[in-house]
């Protein structure tokens, strides 16, 4: 099953010190364990991600997951262009309001991971909205 990165250029955050989530297990998880507070590494490196670096966020990282919206459940897979579409779109709002006091900070860049072909053939219809900073790792959360 491949997952497709998208990053959109939209605005820019700086995180802030705040309650991080306590991760005890440390290492590779697949993307259906990127929950809704959780920090990530290794994301920007490759195009199609299956696993990514799951890291506390009080330590450095490259995103952190604000929302995993869930597409349209239709049979036949509407395309990447359509998947893209409404990732962008539902990923955008999550982000208003996930963290609405970051969202005008012009550094910010949203992604999402989204199915392909494969993946939604195999039933996936998640889309993982993150934010992050490709430019430098930030430590802390958006709350």
């Amino acid at each position: 099953m491949a997952i497709l990165l998208v990053v959109l250029p939209v605005c820019g955050f700086f995180f802030v010190s705040g309650e991080d989530e306590i991760v005890e297990d440390r290492g590779r998880v697949e993307v259906a364990e990127m929950l809704t507070g959780r920090c990530f590494n290794e994301i920007y490196q490759r195009p199609y991600v299956g696993k990514a670096m799951l890291v506390a966020c009080s330590e450095p990282h490259e995103v952190e997951v604000f929302a995993t919206v869930e597409l349209p459940d239709t049979r036949d897979f509407p395309g990447n262009l359509a998947v893209q579409d409404e990732g962008d779109s539902r990923c955008s709002r999550a982000f208003e309001e996930y963290a609405p006091a970051f969202v005008d900070d012009p550094g910010i860049e949203v992604s999402y991971l989204y199915p392909d072909a494969l993946a939604w053939r195999e039933g996936d219809r998640s889309v993982t909205c993150m934010a992050g900073d490709q430019a430098r790792m930030r430590t802390g959360s958006l709350h």
